[in-house]
């Protein structure tokens, strides 16, 4: 990947600090205002709290995606006095946007570490973002093909209503915690969350399957993205 692309994007960041900034902190707030503290069970409350941390991932993850990328849709839209690689030019925002979303999760853990004292400790911190990595990268290749193509920004509508299944999801898990999901290698990633929240262990088999699929669908989405950008600015 071209350094330059990095740093560019890095720069791009940094202009618009404000408005991710704002991003980042509202996320949460929303979530938990309208998806956790309606809600009088204190220990659903405080379990819904992964998936609150999920959730504004995924969230973020996909608004910085469709706001960077959907500026492509355009033809002409890059004035290149040298050979330039769209592909890596799209890498670099989604390494640019991982570092965001790492970012977003302090923030959504330090949320409600401050109103249900919700913790980890740091090593189940670290584990704890390994495994929702993949779920983010599913997020950004979703939002790598819909913002070339989206003018009306529905999808994320679509992608607001997954993240607050993955909140429900959490406040139902004390009622069903026993029931084996593993086969479900997405699942199996939600059980190891839940697992690190639970001070237990985390199964490696949903993780490693998890890392494929998502690897897989950035990759295709990489290419395919790059295809029409490059088409777009063939014409």
């Amino acid at each position: 990947m071209n350094k330059s692309l990095l740093i560019r994007n890095l720069i791009v960041l940094k202009r618009n600090y404000l408005q991710y900034l704002a991003i980042v902190m509202i996320t949460p707030m929303i979530l938990y205002l309208f998806n956790i503290l309606p809600y009088s069970d204190g220990i659903a409350k405080i379990w819904s709290s992964i998936g609150l941390w999920i959730s504004s991932c995924v969230i973020c993850s996909y608004i910085y995606i469709y706001q960077n990328i959907s500026k492509y849709r355009s033809n002409k839209i890059f004035l290149v006095t040298t050979p330039i690689s769209f592909r890596n030019l799209l890498f670099s925002n989604v390494i640019v946007c991982v570092l965001l979303v790492f970012f977003q999760l302090i923030v959504s853990y330090l949320l409600t570490f401050s109103l249900n004292n919700v913790s980890l400790s740091i090593l189940d911190f670290g584990l704890f973002f390994v495994n929702i990595l993949p779920i983010i990268l599913l997020s950004i290749s979703a939002a790598l093909l819909i913002a070339l193509f989206d003018n009306l920004n529905i999808g994320l509508f679509i992608c607001t209503l997954i993240a607050l299944s993955i909140t429900q999801f959490f406040y139902l898990f004390p009622s069903f915690q026993s029931i084996d999901y593993d086969y479900i290698p997405i699942i199996g990633l939600l059980l190891n969350c839940a697992s690190l929240f639970n001070k237990g262990s985390i199964q490696f088999l949903p993780l490693i399957l998890m890392y494929i699929i998502s690897g897989l669908c950035l990759i295709v989405s990489l290419i395919v993205s790059a295809k029409i950008i490059e088409g777009k600015n063939e014409k």
